[in-house]
């Protein structure tokens, strides 16, 4: 009987807090969309400028090498078209497609990596580290060239 009176007031605060607080609203959609597992869409990129030139084919294959590493890689495709070479792999069970570009900007050699897989939203942190792996891979592999950004 008491829950019968007290359920509008709880209603009411919980209404309240979700539209007015942003962190109790973000924790309802994180459990809501763990709950759900839907599909998130994972896109991101990095860059880096460099005084030298580099190969970008020995970049790519340095790091499907360092990929290999972890037991739950597989090499799925790679092609080369012009200053572009596209990579696909599967890690832990995720599909990512990785491009990997050389661009000459105002004499200074840019190296632009793009990431892209589709996974659910229990994944999402996989892919994150999965990501910020590449990136430390590409960072790492270029030690002799001198990076911009660095300075």
């Amino acid at each position: 009987m008491i829950l019968l009176k007290i359920a509008p007031v709880i209603y009411t605060l919980f209404s309240y807090l979700y539209n007015n607080s942003k962190r109790i609203f973000l924790f309802l959609r994180k459990i809501y969309a763990h709950a759900k597992n839907d599909t998130v869409i994972f896109k991101d990129e990095y860059k880096a400028y460099y005084a030298t030139d580099f190969n970008l084919q020995n970049i790519s294959n340095r790091l499907i090498k360092e990929l290999e590493k972890n037991k739950n890689f597989y090499l799925e495709h790679i092609e080369q078209i012009a200053e572009t070479i596209e990579i696909k792999i599967n890690i832990e069970h995720i599909p990512i497609f990785i491009s990997l570009s050389k661009y000459l900007d105002d004499s200074s050699p840019q190296l632009f990596l793009s990431f892209d897989t589709s996974v659910s939203d229990n994944d999402s942190n996989t892919v994150t580290d999965i990501f910020i792996r590449v990136v430390e891979i590409i960072s790492n592999l270029t030690p002799e060239l001198y990076d911009f950004k660095k300075k």
